[in-house]
């Protein structure tokens, strides 16, 4: 006889700390295949039943939300009512792409490791500045703050040219590698964002990799000043 025990998880502990608030309306679509749920505060919680994550906007203050010929619609306190379309903007805002990684520990808690370089892989969707910042070894602000303008000529299908690749064409990828000015650090801490250009508010780009090129120094981090004794 095969005994199978049941295994219950709880997927919502990362947005728990929203447990209080009063669940106003709620969306669902095969298409999109997420969640939605806005609340009397302002604020609307999002599930990615697909891939598992969760997600937070900030901006909706909907007092109710439906499912309208498949896309999300939502009802504000004015009488005012929003339905989702194509664009990148709300309300002709541009709405900033941008995500932050947890702590990256390369050599445990508090071991000592050399970051050389980050690589940053994924695709050119429309005109942007990509921004990246850098907070290292635990603390509340960014140390490094690095904007990059990307060149013309991505998502190409065809191999340019010896030529064009002389003359400096882009071979098509859109590849980003950041030197970090701390390298020896503890942990490191990385945001992603993008910043409208040209006036257009476009997907900007799609994240599709990160890589780290590393040297793990060994042993635990060597703490200076009042942090030691």
């Amino acid at each position: 006889m095969l005994d199978r025990a049941l295994r219950v998880s709880y997927i919502g502990s990362p947005v728990e700390i929203y447990n209080d608030l009063t669940i106003t309306g709620f969306f669902t679509s095969q298409s999109s295949h997420i969640f939605v749920y806005t609340t009397a505060s302002g604020v609307a919680i999002a599930y990615d039943y697909l891939r598992g994550k969760w997600s937070v906007y900030s901006n909706y203050s909907a007092v109710d939300c439906c499912n309208w010929k498949g896309k999300l619609a939502h009802l504000k306190s004015t009488g005012i009512v929003h339905v989702e379309n194509e664009n990148f903007d709300d309300d002709a805002t541009f709405v900033t792409q941008k995500l932050t990684t947890d702590w990256i520990k390369l050599s445990g808690i508090q071991g000592f490791s050399r970051i050389k370089l980050i690589n940053i892989l994924g695709k050119y969707r429309s005109a942007h500045s990509l921004k990246v910042s850098l907070a290292y070894d635990y603390e509340l602000y960014n140390d490094q703050v690095v904007t990059y303008t990307p060149e013309s000529d991505y998502n190409r299908v065809s191999a340019p040219t010896k030529a064009q690749l002389y003359a400096g064409a882009n071979t098509g990828a859109y590849q980003v590698q950041i030197k970090p000015i701390r390298q020896k650090c503890q942990a490191i801490k990385i945001t992603i964002e993008d910043v409208v250009s040209g006036g257009v508010n476009g997907e900007s780009f799609e994240l599709t990799a990160m890589s780290f090129l590393i040297g793990v120094i060994g042993g635990p981090a060597r703490l200076g000043g009042a942090k030691s004794t």
